[in-house]
């Protein structure tokens, strides 16, 4: 390519990623330096006010209003480009076999939203091979120039087993496809010179610019900055959020392992947390950190996001983030997780295919915590979920990056969910098939440290000790994770009964896997914080303890409580009432006593 364009497109990398940076809008990670190959793509002027946009990743051209600006910050994902009251954005969807149909019909089921309004869901061309959908929904008092309006553009092309999807966002009205249809009438594909761009890591804010009080800085040196430090480990054993650490504690005696860090969560509510205060504090007594998880789910039949920035929670979020300033010490913050799956509200999938609509929330939220003055001890974790769903290329995970100044720390999430749901496509995965290529991804696009936020082994469809000796094995090779933390809880089917069963102590042999890794008997190196072993004896002795501690709480009193499916009836422990995931250890002589009792009363 001719030097005078190479220089052209440095200049308009340059300028996009400024303008990106000043407009607050980041769309992806902001680079500190920018790819080297820029013949990825070609910007020429064009008449009557446009520019020729010619994309050879995605392979096409386009032309664009002249004075729209490119972005290619993302052009592994698609292309972006904004001007004014406008944004485009625009990716290659590759069918892989599926169909478009399928693929059209089920981007735009968030239309079934009583918020959104539809004037246009039709073909453009006689051949259809041309469909167009335009939408709208309300302004949003919180979100500065809010870009309501929307027009999808979906082109098949069928030499190419894609489908080309040209989404239109928008702060004045989208009426008909008059107002779009220049994108349409000068698109084409064209020949692709890679299908892979090239990538540069984010940039890392020194924690001493943070902001964060002393305790804050050194929790964040010791178990996440200083790779010298060693693999820490956290867990998810949910009667803690009930204030009840004695299971937990078994487990640390048992282990001779302290976990500095423990997973709760939060959701959003009408009314003031109303044990925040309380959780945070008694954890910190007992030496423990906590990973907050916020979350949202539908509280009445309005789309929480858009409540959000309509200020409907602000009194909420205040509250919480005052909470959390009032308590002054360390907290892992991880606001929205998993925000790439479609069973979370706050996917795209669920508001117009527009990652902005995130990014927008989590800003605000983060905002609110200023305000307050909790970000003087919030580390902010972000955390995509390992897979999208769905995964086409709008819900692409770094779609939903909000910038680097919002991100103190990026976890990683992956499960191996085992068989028991076989007929739905789950399979037994070893670790290394979970993280590899994941952990790879992470090292090359991000420079704040990883971690694995949560993650375990189900039981059903192959050897847990097995897998996790090899997790062991592999995780030590990830210089970058700094903490990983294991879910110990299950999944339940429609029956009541244990579906995907992730415990430490689904038997004693899983038991005392975990202990020889945390002891390094498996690796060679002790993990991080790992104190003296207990003998053979007392190992087997507080094994026992657990599994009866567990199997006594699930034979405590019980309740009756609706089963949703086929209108049975099943009885469950009283402690599954207050409990969002339903959680509990169990061995297999509590399995067989649990079903078994279950059979007699049926």
């Amino acid at each position: 390519m001719m030097r005078k364009s190479r220089i052209i497109y440095k200049i308009t990398a340059l300028v996009a990623t400024l303008c990106v940076c000043a407009a607050s809008l980041v769309l992806c990670p902001v680079y500190t330096e920018q790819p080297d190959e820029w013949t990825f793509y070609d910007i020429k002027k064009a008449d009557d006010g446009y520019q020729l946009f010619s994309n050879h990743i995605d392979g096409y051209e386009i032309l664009l209003p002249a004075d729209m600006t490119i972005d290619m910050s993302c052009a592994n994902i698609c292309a972006m480009a904004f001007g004014g009251d406008t944004r485009i954005e625009i990716y290659r969807q590759d069918l892989a076999g599926g169909s478009a149909e399928g693929y059209i019909a089920y981007s735009n089921k968030f239309a079934a939203d009583s918020e959104i309004t539809v004037k246009a869901d039709e073909f453009a061309d006689s051949e259809e091979k041309v469909h167009l959908f335009i939408w709208s929904r309300k302004k949003l008092s919180r979100l500065e120039n809010d870009m309501n309006y929307y027009a999808s553009i979906d082109i098949t092309d069928e030499k190419s087993d894609a489908v080309f999807s040209i989404l239109v966002k928008s702060a004045d009205i989208i009426d008909s496809y008059s107002d779009v249809d220049y994108l349409v009438k000068s698109f084409k594909p064209a020949y692709r010179v890679s299908e892979e761009a090239a990538s540069a890591k984010t940039q890392l804010t020194d924690f001493s610019e943070r902001g964060w009080n002393l305790e804050t800085q050194e929790f964040y040196r010791e178990y996440l900055s200083d790779v010298t430090k060693g693999l820490a480990w956290g867990i998810f054993e949910p009667d803690t959020a009930n204030f009840d650490y004695s299971t937990l504690r078994r487990y640390e005696e048992y282990l001779d392992y302290s976990f500095p860090v423990i997973l709760h969560y939060t959701q959003a509510e009408t009314s003031p947390h109303s044990n925040l205060a309380e959780r945070l504090t008694m954890a910190w007594n007992e030496g423990k950190v906590l990973e907050l998880t916020f979350q949202m789910t539908p509280l009445d039949a309005g789309n929480m996001m858009y409540e959000v920035l309509d200020g409907e929670y602000d009194e909420f979020l205040e509250n919480y983030a005052a909470v959390i300033a009032d308590f002054g010490h360390p907290v892992l913050f991880r606001p929205l997780n998993e925000m790439n799956g479609d069973w979370c509200i706050y996917s795209a999938y669920h508001t117009c295919k527009d990652t902005e609509v995130y990014k927008a929330v989590y800003r605000y939220i983060y905002e609110i915590f200023r305000g307050q003055g909790a970000l003087e001890n919030t580390i902010w974790v972000w955390n995509p979920n390992s897979k999208s769903y769905p995964d086409f290329k709008w819900n692409d995970a770094f779609m939903y990056y909000p910038g680097d100044e919002y991100v103190d720390v990026v976890g990683l999430t992956a499960y191996n969910t085992g068989t028991f749901y076989s007929e739905y496509g789950e399979a037994w995965t070893e670790f290394s098939e979970l993280y590899d290529e994941l952990y790879e991804d992470y090292s090359e696009r991000f420079s704040q440290p990883l971690i694995i936020t949560e993650f375990a082994c189900a039981e059903f469809g192959g050897d847990k000790e097995l897998w996790m000796e090899e997790m062991f094995k592999v995780i030590a090779g990830y210089d970058r994770i700094r903490l990983a933390i294991w879910w110990d809880g299950c999944d339940w089917d429609a029956y009541g009964n244990v579906a995907r069963s992730y415990f430490l102590d689904s038997s004693e042999e899983t038991l005392a896997t975990f202990k020889a890794g945390l002891h390094g008997e498996i690796t060679g190196a002790p993990t991080k914080g790992f104190s003296s072993a207990y003998s053979a004896e007392e190992q087997q002795r507080l094994a026992k303890e657990l599994a009866a501690s567990k199997l006594a709480a699930l034979r405590a009193g019980t309740t009756i409580e609706e089963n949703r499916h086929e209108g049975r009836t099943d009885t469950r422990p009283s402690w599954l009432e207050h409990r969002r995931d339903g959680s509990w250890g169990y061995s297999e002589e509590m399995l067989e006593a649990f079903n078994s009792d279950k059979e007699k009363r049926e």
